[in-house]
């Protein structure tokens, strides 16, 4: 029995396919995590929120220098874990004030 055709992902790829099933993955769109940023754009971010609350940063130095930046929340949150570390980062007054070192990325959780 042949398999259903599958449309091809881009750069021409097919999803991955177990048994007789097509496995799709799920991604959320883009939500508006942070109302204001410090950094006047030398650290790129891209948030999403998750239907159970959650919402994560992704955060980019896109400078061979260490950057501060102050992340202003556009909802308060209780807490932020930096998901690399395991680690809390402090949110005060909703916001995130943190120094990301040459080209780092930090992933963050906020709930």
């Amino acid at each position: 029995m042949a398999l259903p055709a599958v449309p091809l992902l881009g750069g021409g790829q097919r999803p991955p396919i177990l048994g007789k099933r097509v496995v799709t993955w799920v991604i959320p769109p883009d939500a508006q995590v942070v109302s204001r940023e410090s950094s006047g754009g030398v650290i790129r971010t891209l948030s999403k929120a998750m239907p159970d609350g959650n919402r994560y940063l992704f955060a980019y130095n896109t400078r061979n220098s260490p950057t501060r930046v102050t992340w202003t929340l556009a909802a308060p949150a209780a807490d932020a874990v930096d998901l690399s570390s395991g680690q809390g980062t402090k949110v005060d007054g909703g916001a995130i004030t943190t120094e990301l070192a040459p080209y780092e990325v930090r992933r963050l959780r906020l709930c």
